[in-house]
């Protein structure tokens, strides 16, 4: 799954926004209801076989499918940085552990 979280929460201070999770972050994240969990720098997985997905193999149809591929545009064929990628649909809004 693909975590979407918003970027204004009180109640977890010291969390930083407008990026990918941190190492420290996960503790506040809940469990994936696949029953994997949330980690910085994870690589997108295949939902059927669980297989991490060949960044390579996947530039294919990135770049058939964005306009910008006509005027020369190629994706960085890796998984880092500030790129989210929803497979099948599969996301999720604020999985947070509940606080006490």
């Amino acid at each position: 799954m693909t975590a979407f979280m918003d970027t204004y929460y009180e109640d977890r201070p010291g969390l930083p926004r407008h990026r990918a999770i941190t190492s420290g972050a996960e503790r506040f994240l809940a469990p994936c209801e696949c029953g994997g969990s949330f980690e910085p720098g994870a690589a997108p997985r295949c939902p059927h076989c669980r297989n991490v997905l060949s960044a390579n193999a996947a530039a294919t149809w990135i770049e058939a499918a964005a306009p910008g591929t006509a005027g020369g545009w190629r994706w960085q064929r890796n998984w880092e940085g500030l790129y989210a990628i929803v497979i099948e649909y599969r996301s999720v809004h604020n999985p947070w552990r509940e606080t006490s």
